[in-house]
């Protein structure tokens, strides 16, 4: 029957959920057995609740810390611990920068290790493999990096065209 309904485009009207009674109809507000004084009572704390100030370290690698305990703000609540630290000795992030890691490494939060820089001069640095583990190679592979954004802006100065093209080895 139902390959037949289908060949010829034909509806029943029906999805065979008409006949099934759902086994809570009727019991507004049901708690299992055993359970009815026992869930989420007032001051309970969950087993994964981390106070403010708790560093923790995400998926990708990078250290979180805690900076607030607002209820159900999720993400809002935590920062990345590089960008407090830079913010603590140098004051806020003007938009348009980033914090990049001199090493390479994103446990490595020491003020010596983070530089305040440009996303687009990290791209460059990244597709040309200018990054290192040493920090001295790093600041001189971000230079390369903006000496080749510059000449490929002065280059779509004069001869027109799509700048992202330009970036090459």
């Amino acid at each position: 029957m139902k390959a037949y309904y289908a060949n010829h485009k034909l509806n029943s009207g029906l999805n065979g959920s008409e006949y099934i009674t759902p086994w809570l109809k009727g019991k507004k507000g049901y708690k299992m057995p055993g359970c009815e004084k026992n869930i989420f009572q007032k001051g309970h704390i969950p087993h994964n609740y981390a106070p403010v100030g708790t560093v923790r370290k995400n998926t990708d690698g990078y250290l979180w810390k805690k900076i607030a305990d607002v209820r159900y703000a999720g993400k809002a609540n935590w920062r990345h611990l590089h960008y407090l630290v830079w913010e603590e000795a140098n004051g806020p992030i003007p938009e348009g920068k980033i914090i990049a890691f001199l090493d390479g490494n994103p446990e490595n939060c020491a003020l010596e290790n983070l530089l305040l820089t440009d996303a687009a001069e990290v791209a460059v640095a990244n597709k040309l493999h200018l990054r290192f583990d040493d920090p001295e190679l790093t600041k001189a592979g971000l230079m390369v990096a903006k000496v080749t954004i510059a000449a490929n802006e002065r280059l779509n100065k004069y001869q027109g065209g799509n700048e992202c093209s330009k970036i090459s080895k």
